[in-house]
């Protein structure tokens, strides 16, 4: 009655593998029998809602909504303006992220940041419609009246054309048609002096 030698051992039973099986069989019936199709359907709807509720954190929200859906900061950004692009919207929304930072490297200022909030696909053209925002760098934090300053200058400037919107050329092309859509308390544009009064342009 010695230990069995590794010989032994390797040769083993030769029912063992059909007893193991019989093993597993049995114990997957048991399983079986303990989850009924009700508790089935509840663990099926918890893992789902577990689902739902994950895909709802901002991480996954804005890459399952993309640009131009309601996210509550975005959307009440009090400073916005637009533009059009001669690109496909299917192209600038690949490229949100690099939009975003040329335009901030353009006419961004302190403790700011540049948002995406919309894009349209303008009507039977192959071209983009651009709504982008200014928000605080801290959700914190408001945009002090000294910033504000310079932004409503450097969008002036833009709206009249006195100075350009430089993006990168190779993936946005040249953009046109600027507009400011909301900036706190306006923005009164007056082209010329000898305008008349009522072609004043009031934001």
């Amino acid at each position: 009655m010695g230990k069995p030698t590794e010989e032994g051992l390797a040769r083993g039973d030769p029912e063992a593998p059909g007893l193991l099986f019989r093993r597993c069989s049995a114990g997957l019936r048991r399983i079986g029998g303990t989850v009924t199709p009700r508790c089935f359907f509840v663990l099926l709807l918890s893992a789902c809602v577990f689902l739902s509720a994950l895909f709802w954190l901002p991480p996954f929200r804005r890459l399952r909504s993309g640009p131009g859906t309601d996210d509550a900061d975005e959307m009440s950004a009090s400073i916005q303006a637009s533009f059009k692009l001669q690109r496909p919207i299917s192209l600038v929304a690949s490229y949100t992220r690099q939009l975003e930072y040329d335009i901030f490297e353009e006419i961004g200022v302190p403790n700011t940041k540049v948002s995406i909030i919309a894009l349209h696909q303008l009507t039977a053209s192959n071209s983009t419609y651009v709504v982008f925002g200014f928000l605080p760098a801290s959700k914190y934090a408001a945009i002090s009246p000294v910033v504000l300053s310079v932004l409503r200058s450097s969008l002036i400037e833009l709206v009249l054309q006195q100075s350009n919107l430089s993006l990168t050329s190779s993936i946005f092309g040249k953009p046109s048609s600027f507009e400011v859509l909301r900036f706190p308390g306006g923005i009164t544009l007056i082209p010329d002096q000898s305008v008349p009064i009522w072609q004043i342009t009031q934001i």
